[in-house]
């Protein structure tokens, strides 16, 4: 993986996916996790696809009684807990022809463009294969893509059209590892471009903190009797406070301490100002001139002397339903997920330079098609500063003939990925972690992008989610 990765989800997402459960490709009749893997599990994401987190994540892993499982999480983006961005529950059949099937129904909520204007998403299907279905002693459970027959033009959110087109456990896994008795690796892995590392979209280090809760809810039918009930079952956040435990594994909890820290005031010249990351403290601020069709833009994060700063952005990388394109205009309205299609602005102490995404993942290529200008960098206090103008209108897709209607950064097509990391030379190296993407609807960002504001009052008063 090189120079972000992304992924696509919706404000107030229903999302509904199958993930079927085999041994090499055999339907299993029964699926039985080994019971060690039961608990309340809590850690920091080392890597998520939004950027990197500064606060807990807390994964529950319970067995209900009718032998099923329920595996449920809150995202709660950044610790800003007084606004959870959404919750996932995942249903796992323990028996019958469907043994192993996982079923997963999420729900996100303030995160695009239309933010907290009412329901707004789909629920879809799709499956997902074990290569081995767990031995009584296992310490680990993979579940692999199984087709590529849901892909993009049929709603998403995934898998992906990479190059070249991926198959299987190389389009996405899942693997969940027991690293000893209280400890619980957690990676989903999507496929990379040719030649480079898989995208991770997850991979978080957990520790036990308490026992598996007990399964309250009605679990839902086997097959094709499964539904993600929106209206009630699924429509609400986990509830970390419930105080009934499965019997089937007591362990004290042990306290886990976050570290993120606050984000200092900052009074922006800009009408808007956002930060878009905690632990890098990525800050997005700008202006729209439509009059002259302009975008002026800051960018800042800390940084070490050396280091970059860059954004990019993906005119259709939010695209639905527009006509079809040719391939070899690089739109990346193909992928769900990756950095194609996306004109970047990078700077660091020497300058500012402009690339183009062609691939999935990898290092972009150098190219001047977005004009950009006013263009400037500043570095005070381990901290980089980059400031430029860029047409509403412009990049490379504008330049190989995409109509204007459909690259304008004004319509609902786009998104935005951004990353800091160090220079080697003159050229960028390898961002690692430190990369995300957002939903960025310029003239009225509000309310998806609230919580994130600048102004000190809506940020240090935040509490950090521990849950």
């Amino acid at each position: 993986q090189n120079m972000f990765s992304n992924t696509r989800v919706l404000s107030k997402v229903l999302i509904s996916a199958a993930f079927l459960l085999c041994e090499r490709g055999v339907a299993a009749t029964k699926f039985e996790l080994p019971d060690a893997f039961e608990g309340k599990w809590r850690g920091i994401p080392a890597w998520n696809i939004l950027g990197p987190w500064s606060v807990n994540l807390t994964f529950d892993i319970s067995k209900a009684e009718n032998g099923d499982y329920l595996f449920e999480n809150n995202l709660g983006y950044e610790g800003l807990s007084d606004d959870t961005m959404g919750w996932q529950r995942f249903y796992v059949e323990g028996s019958g022809e469907t043994s192993g099937v996982l079923w997963y129904c999420g729900w996100l909520r303030n995160f695009l463009r239309d933010g907290g204007a009412g329901l707004a998403g789909y629920a879809r299907l799709e499956e997902f294969v074990l290569y081995d279905a767990p031995k009584p002693n296992a310490s680990s459970v993979t579940w692999c893509l199984n087709d590529q027959t849901n892909n993009r033009s049929k709603g998403g959110p995934w898998p992906l059209n990479n190059e070249p087109k991926c198959t299987g456990c190389d389009c996405f896994n899942w693997t969940i590892s027991l690293l000893g008795p209280n400890e619980l690796q957690s990676t989903l892995l999507m496929a990379g471009s040719p030649g480079h590392a898989k995208s991770k979209h997850l991979d978080v280090k957990l520790a036990r903190v308490g026992p598996a809760p007990s399964v309250k809810i009605q679990m839902p039918g086997h097959g094709a009797n499964f539904t993600c009930d929106f209206l009630d079952r699924d429509a609400h956040p986990i509830d970390y406070n419930r105080t009934t435990h499965s019997k089937r594994r007591s362990i004290c909890p042990f306290k886990y301490e976050p570290n993120a820290s606050p984000l200092p005031a900052h009074t922006s010249t800009f009408k808007n100002c956002y930060w878009l990351n905690r632990k890098v403290q990525y800050r997005l601020e700008w202006d729209v001139d439509e009059q002259n069709s302009l975008l002026h833009v800051s960018m800042s994060a800390d940084t070490s002397a050396g280091g970059y700063v860059a954004v990019g952005f993906r005119p259709l990388g939010a695209v639905k339903g527009l006509p079809e394109m040719p391939v070899d205009l690089q739109t990346g309205a193909e992928q769900e997920f990756g950095m194609k299609g996306a004109d970047i602005v990078l700077g660091y102490q020497g300058g500012v330079k402009n690339y183009f995404a062609y691939h999935f993942t990898g290092p972009p290529d150098e190219d001047w098609s977005l004009n950009i200008t006013n263009a400037s960098t500043a570095y005070e206090n381990g901290r980089l500063t980059v400031n430029f103008t860029r047409p509403l209108v412009g990049g490379k897709l504008a330049a190989s003939g995409v109509s204007a209607e459909y690259v304008n950064l004004l319509s609902d097509n786009g998104d935005v990925i951004w990353a800091t990391g160090e220079m080697g030379g003159d050229n960028p190296s390898y961002h690692f972690q430190k990369r995300g993407f957002r939903f960025v609807d310029w003239k009225k960002p509000a309310p998806e992008m609230t919580p994130f504001k600048c102004q000190a009052s809506s940020i240090n008063e935040q509490k950090l989610e521990i849950q």
